[in-house]
């Protein structure tokens, strides 16, 4: 059987006699570590870590992390909120400093008991989902220059830049986590990669280049609106939530207005026109400019990245009573999209975003990688949300299927190449 291995600062064996007891607290120490690189968090600060997920892989868990605090190897922060935050907790200032480096677990029945639930997910995987990980699995990081990491001393604390190189560790340890969340969106250790470290990627020696959809946000908050509106035309009623995703057909390609779209089995397609406020909300999108035209529809003096974390991110998916100049704007230009927002965010303002996920998943998963992993098994593919990594030779191959896609549902996104 695979041996399990921990990443831990201080091996809990060389303080304590108990194997067992010695053995949960290097994978309390683990899941930390582990957890603060998925979140790009340095390890000086608190991680949540629910006390049912760490029984579900390592038992009975309480007097592990009693030993552990009282060995001065974890803290916690004493704050649990019933139904919303677990107690977090963090490596203590005594041991951080101390290299990350990785132990076997010893415990036999904790080494059987995590191969067990690790080998079960993987089992539970969609053959598309498996594909990936196939792929996910070759991956190697070539490690950055000096030069390159004293720029990154200009910009982030010690204990960040130890967690982007512990993120470059994991990956060529082959430490890999695939996961599935309640949207459809596939969360990878490539998808919470720090992104100037992406160029670095490579397979059987080969660097991996990322094709990206531009506006990708607004095009699915689009998605979503017109997937809402024939669903409600379809049924003839008022729906609060977003139906399921359905496959679509266009009735007349050349045109940006008629769609016909096949919602459900039981009700009649739809002829479905858009509202000129959504075709120009459209048109700024498939062109790659909307972010710029509200940034100067709303006199915004940042750059691009800087209106979409202060503005956009704030507008969409924030609460309906904050108010801001975006807001004004967006309800004057785009009166119908306004009112679909604030609508879907009547009851909870998080449904638009799990709606604009659904959407995401669907296409980006079920959908675009469906069809690479079954007319293309041989091109390797990563995926990063709504953007894809492969070899250079095989852009063009996925920037014609995502195209084929996105036009089914009368929609042609601009793309663009990085690295």
């Amino acid at each position: 059987m695979k041996n399990i291995n921990f990443y831990i600062k201080i091996d809990a064996h060389t303080i304590i006699n108990d194997y067992i007891l010695a053995d949960k607290i290097n994978y309390l120490q683990h899941r930390i570590i582990v957890e603060s690189c998925k979140y790009r968090q340095g390890l000086n600060e608190y991680v949540n870590l629910k006390n049912s997920y760490l029984e579900n892989f390592a038992g009975k868990i309480q007097e592990a992390k009693r030993k552990a605090k009282e060995l001065g190897i974890i803290h916690c922060d004493g704050e649990y909120i019933t139904g919303k935050k677990s107690y977090g907790y963090r490596i203590t200032d005594k041991f951080i400093s101390l290299p990350t480096h990785r132990v076997q677990c010893r415990y036999k029945k904790l080494n059987t008991r995590i191969m067990t639930i690790k080998r079960k997910e993987y089992e539970n995987l969609s053959k598309t989902n498996r594909h990936l990980w196939k792929w996910l699995l070759q991956i190697v990081c070539n490690h950055p220059t000096i030069d390159f990491i004293q720029k990154l001393k200009e910009k982030y604390s010690k204990e960040q830049i130890e967690t982007f190189l512990f993120q470059i560790q994991e990956i060529n340890d082959k430490n890999f986590y695939l996961q599935k969340d309640g949207f459809g969106r596939v969360h990878s250790n490539i998808t919470n990669f720090y992104s100037p470290f992406r160029e670095e990627l490579t397979i059987k020696e080969k660097r991996l280049k990322e094709i990206d959809i531009s506006n990708s946000q607004p095009l699915f908050l689009l998605i979503s609106y017109i997937n809402y509106n024939n669903y409600n035309k379809s049924i003839n009623k008022t729906y609060h939530h977003q139906p399921p995703i359905y496959e679509s057909r266009i009735s007349n390609e050349n045109t940006l207005i008629s769609k016909e779209y096949s919602v459900l089995e039981d009700h009649e397609s739809v002829v479905f026109e858009l509202p000129k406020d959504i075709q120009l909300f459209k048109e700024l999108c498939l062109s790659g400019t909307l972010y710029e035209f509200l940034m100067k529809e709303t006199s915004f003096l940042g750059d691009r990245k800087e209106f979409k974390e202060k503005e956009w991110f704030k507008f969409l998916y924030g609460q309906l009573f904050i108010e801001s100049k975006l807001k004004e704007v967006f309800k004057e230009l785009f009166p119908n999209m306004n009112n679909y927002i604030e609508n879907i965010k009547q009851k909870n303002y998080c449904q638009l975003s799990w709606d604009m996920q659904r959407s995401e998943s669907h296409l980006v998963m079920e959908v675009i990688c469906g069809r690479l992993y079954k007319e293309y098994p041989e091109i390797p593919i990563i995926t990063i949300h709504d953007s894809f990594l492969t070899y250079l030779e095989h852009i063009d191959i996925v920037r014609s299927l995502i195209l084929e896609e996105f036009a089914k549902i009368g929609i042609i996104p601009h793309l663009k190449v990085k690295n």
